[in-house]
Protein backbone atom coordinates (compact mmCIF):
# COMPACT_ATOMS: atom_id res chain seq x y z
CA UNK A 1 0.00 0.00 0.00
CA UNK A 2 1.31 3.44 -0.86
CA UNK A 3 2.05 5.77 2.00
CA UNK A 4 0.91 9.35 2.09
CA UNK A 5 0.89 12.22 4.54
CA UNK A 6 -1.33 15.17 5.08
CA UNK A 7 0.43 18.36 6.07
CA UNK A 8 -1.00 20.95 8.41
CA UNK A 9 1.38 23.53 6.92
CA UNK A 10 4.43 24.24 4.73
CA UNK A 11 7.14 22.52 2.89
CA UNK A 12 10.01 20.47 1.23
CA UNK A 13 12.77 19.13 -1.00
CA UNK A 14 14.51 15.97 -2.10
CA UNK A 15 17.83 15.02 -0.59
CA UNK A 16 18.23 11.38 -1.49
CA UNK A 17 16.32 9.92 1.43
CA UNK A 18 13.25 7.80 2.00
CA UNK A 19 10.24 9.98 1.21
CA UNK A 20 6.59 9.66 2.10
CA UNK A 21 4.38 11.80 -0.10
CA UNK A 22 1.33 13.70 1.02
CA UNK A 23 -1.74 15.78 0.39
CA UNK A 24 -3.08 18.97 1.92
CA UNK A 25 -5.74 21.24 0.53
CA UNK A 26 -4.52 24.62 1.77
CA UNK A 27 -1.22 24.00 3.52
CA UNK A 28 1.52 26.55 3.02
CA UNK A 29 4.19 28.62 4.72
CA UNK A 30 3.20 32.20 5.39
CA UNK A 31 5.42 35.28 5.31
CA UNK A 32 4.73 37.91 7.96
CA UNK A 33 6.44 41.32 7.66
CA UNK A 34 4.70 42.62 10.79
CA UNK A 35 3.01 45.34 8.75
CA UNK A 36 6.21 46.64 7.14
CA UNK A 37 6.15 47.18 3.38
CA UNK A 38 9.08 45.44 1.70
CA UNK A 39 10.86 48.17 -0.26
CA UNK A 40 13.99 48.14 -2.40
CA UNK A 41 16.92 49.47 -0.38
CA UNK A 42 15.09 49.35 2.94
CA UNK A 43 15.85 47.05 5.83
CA UNK A 44 13.27 44.30 6.26
CA UNK A 45 12.71 41.79 9.03
CA UNK A 46 10.16 39.09 8.29
CA UNK A 47 9.00 35.77 9.67
CA UNK A 48 8.48 32.52 7.79
CA UNK A 49 5.49 31.14 9.72
CA UNK A 50 5.33 27.37 9.92
CA UNK A 51 2.15 25.64 11.03
CA UNK A 52 1.72 22.15 12.48
CA UNK A 53 3.80 19.12 11.58
CA UNK A 54 3.04 16.07 9.45
CA UNK A 55 0.44 13.35 9.73
CA UNK A 56 1.28 9.97 8.21
CA UNK A 57 -1.22 7.66 6.51
CA UNK A 58 -1.55 5.63 9.70
CA UNK A 59 -2.70 8.75 11.55
CA UNK A 60 0.46 9.22 13.59
CA UNK A 61 1.75 12.79 13.79
CA UNK A 62 5.32 14.03 13.65
CA UNK A 63 7.03 17.32 14.44
CA UNK A 64 9.25 19.36 12.15
CA UNK A 65 12.95 18.49 12.26
CA UNK A 66 14.30 20.54 9.36
CA UNK A 67 13.00 23.76 7.79
CA UNK A 68 14.56 25.17 4.63
CA UNK A 69 13.94 28.47 2.83
CA UNK A 70 15.50 29.41 -0.50
CA UNK A 71 15.66 33.21 -0.28
CA UNK A 72 15.71 34.79 -3.76
CA UNK A 73 18.34 37.40 -4.62
CA UNK A 74 15.61 40.04 -4.99
CA UNK A 75 15.01 39.82 -1.23
CA UNK A 76 18.66 40.47 -0.42
CA UNK A 77 21.22 38.38 1.42
CA UNK A 78 19.44 36.95 4.48
CA UNK A 79 20.57 37.07 8.08
CA UNK A 80 18.69 34.26 9.86
CA UNK A 81 17.18 34.31 13.30
CA UNK A 82 18.69 32.03 15.93
CA UNK A 83 15.89 29.63 16.87
CA UNK A 84 16.34 27.81 20.22
CA UNK A 85 17.13 24.13 19.72
CA UNK A 86 18.08 24.59 16.06
CA UNK A 87 21.32 25.09 14.19
CA UNK A 88 21.20 27.37 11.15
CA UNK A 89 23.30 27.52 7.99
CA UNK A 90 23.13 29.91 5.01
CA UNK A 91 24.31 28.48 1.67
CA UNK A 92 24.66 30.71 -1.42
CA UNK A 93 23.65 28.98 -4.64
CA UNK A 94 26.33 27.95 -7.11
CA UNK A 95 24.23 29.54 -9.86
CA UNK A 96 24.83 33.27 -10.21
CA UNK A 97 23.22 36.02 -12.24
CA UNK A 98 24.97 38.22 -14.79
CA UNK A 99 26.34 40.38 -11.99
CA UNK A 100 27.86 37.42 -10.17
CA UNK A 101 25.23 37.43 -7.41
CA UNK A 102 23.91 34.02 -6.21
CA UNK A 103 20.32 33.61 -7.43
CA UNK A 104 19.31 32.28 -4.01
CA UNK A 105 20.65 31.94 -0.50
CA UNK A 106 19.30 28.80 1.14
CA UNK A 107 18.71 28.99 4.88
CA UNK A 108 18.49 25.64 6.67
CA UNK A 109 17.37 25.27 10.26
CA UNK A 110 17.98 21.78 11.71
CA UNK A 111 16.83 20.57 15.11
CA UNK A 112 19.70 19.53 17.36
CA UNK A 113 17.79 16.45 18.48
CA UNK A 114 14.39 14.83 18.13
CA UNK A 115 13.43 16.51 21.40
CA UNK A 116 13.92 19.89 19.72
CA UNK A 117 11.52 19.19 16.82
CA UNK A 118 8.70 21.71 16.49
CA UNK A 119 5.82 19.99 18.24
CA UNK A 120 2.83 18.89 16.18
CA UNK A 121 0.36 21.04 18.12
CA UNK A 122 2.36 24.27 17.84
CA UNK A 123 3.30 26.75 15.14
CA UNK A 124 6.76 28.29 14.82
CA UNK A 125 8.33 31.33 13.21
CA UNK A 126 11.75 31.40 11.59
CA UNK A 127 12.96 34.97 11.20
CA UNK A 128 15.01 36.52 8.41
CA UNK A 129 16.45 39.98 7.88
CA UNK A 130 17.65 41.49 4.62
CA UNK A 131 17.67 44.49 2.33
CA UNK A 132 15.53 43.92 -0.80
CA UNK A 133 17.37 44.56 -4.06
CA UNK A 134 14.69 44.39 -6.75
CA UNK A 135 11.01 45.30 -7.01
CA UNK A 136 8.37 42.74 -7.93
CA UNK A 137 7.14 39.41 -6.61
CA UNK A 138 9.81 37.35 -4.83
CA UNK A 139 9.13 33.63 -4.46
CA UNK A 140 10.51 31.66 -1.51
CA UNK A 141 10.73 27.94 -2.20
CA UNK A 142 10.29 26.26 1.17
CA UNK A 143 10.86 22.86 2.68
CA UNK A 144 9.68 21.06 5.77
CA UNK A 145 10.98 17.69 6.88
CA UNK A 146 9.38 15.54 9.55
CA UNK A 147 10.88 12.25 10.66
CA UNK A 148 9.30 8.88 11.45
CA UNK A 149 11.53 6.95 13.87
CA UNK A 150 12.03 3.18 13.83
CA UNK A 151 13.87 1.62 16.75
CA UNK A 152 15.42 -1.83 16.52
CA UNK A 153 17.08 -3.66 19.40
CA UNK A 154 19.56 -6.41 18.64
CA UNK A 155 19.56 -9.15 21.30
CA UNK A 156 22.52 -9.81 23.55
CA UNK A 157 24.91 -12.52 22.36
CA UNK A 158 26.94 -15.05 24.30
CA UNK A 159 30.01 -16.77 22.93
CA UNK A 160 32.99 -18.62 24.29
CA UNK A 161 36.40 -16.98 24.26
CA UNK A 162 39.29 -19.12 25.50
CA UNK A 163 36.78 -21.40 27.15
CA UNK A 164 34.96 -18.61 28.95
CA UNK A 165 31.51 -17.25 28.23
CA UNK A 166 31.57 -13.62 27.05
CA UNK A 167 28.31 -11.70 26.88
CA UNK A 168 27.88 -8.82 24.46
CA UNK A 169 25.00 -6.55 25.50
CA UNK A 170 22.14 -5.91 23.10
CA UNK A 171 22.30 -2.71 21.06
CA UNK A 172 19.44 -0.35 20.23
CA UNK A 173 19.56 1.72 17.05
CA UNK A 174 17.10 4.23 15.64
CA UNK A 175 16.66 5.02 11.96
CA UNK A 176 14.32 7.54 10.36
CA UNK A 177 12.02 7.80 7.38
CA UNK A 178 11.67 11.46 6.43
CA UNK A 179 8.34 12.93 5.30
CA UNK A 180 8.98 15.45 2.54
CA UNK A 181 6.78 18.01 0.77
CA UNK A 182 7.74 20.77 -1.71
CA UNK A 183 6.06 24.16 -2.02
CA UNK A 184 7.91 25.49 -5.03
CA UNK A 185 5.35 26.42 -7.71
CA UNK A 186 5.56 30.12 -8.53
CA UNK A 187 1.83 30.58 -8.91
CA UNK A 188 -0.25 31.36 -5.83
CA UNK A 189 -3.35 29.90 -7.48
CA UNK A 190 -1.69 26.60 -8.36
CA UNK A 191 -3.28 23.48 -6.89
CA UNK A 192 -1.45 21.05 -4.67
CA UNK A 193 -0.36 18.10 -6.81
CA UNK A 194 0.63 14.63 -5.61
CA UNK A 195 2.91 12.61 -7.90
CA UNK A 196 1.53 9.47 -9.51
CA UNK A 197 3.69 7.29 -7.29
CA UNK A 198 2.31 9.02 -4.21
CA UNK A 199 5.79 9.77 -2.90
CA UNK A 200 6.04 13.54 -3.45
CA UNK A 201 3.89 16.64 -3.46
CA UNK A 202 4.23 20.14 -4.87
CA UNK A 203 2.24 23.30 -4.32
CA UNK A 204 2.44 27.11 -4.43
CA UNK A 205 5.47 28.71 -2.81
CA UNK A 206 5.04 31.65 -0.43
CA UNK A 207 5.77 35.02 -2.01
CA UNK A 208 6.58 38.59 -1.03
CA UNK A 209 5.69 41.75 -2.93
CA UNK A 210 8.66 44.13 -2.99
CA UNK A 211 7.92 47.79 -3.77
CA UNK A 212 10.24 50.04 -5.73
CA UNK A 213 12.16 52.69 -3.79
CA UNK A 214 10.44 56.07 -3.57
CA UNK A 215 11.64 58.57 -6.17
CA UNK A 216 14.00 61.20 -4.75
Amino acid sequence: MKKSISIFAAFSFAVGIVVVGGTSANAHVGIDTRGTVATVGGSLTYEMRLGHGCTAADGNKYGTHVFVVAVPAAAGVPTPQAVPGYTVVVTPSAIKDASGVPVTNTVTWTAKSANDDIQINAFAEFGLRGKPLAAGVAWFDTTQICRVPKTVTAPATIKKVNGKKVTTPGKTTTTYTELLINWSVHDSAAPTVVAADGLSETGPAPSLNIAAAAAK
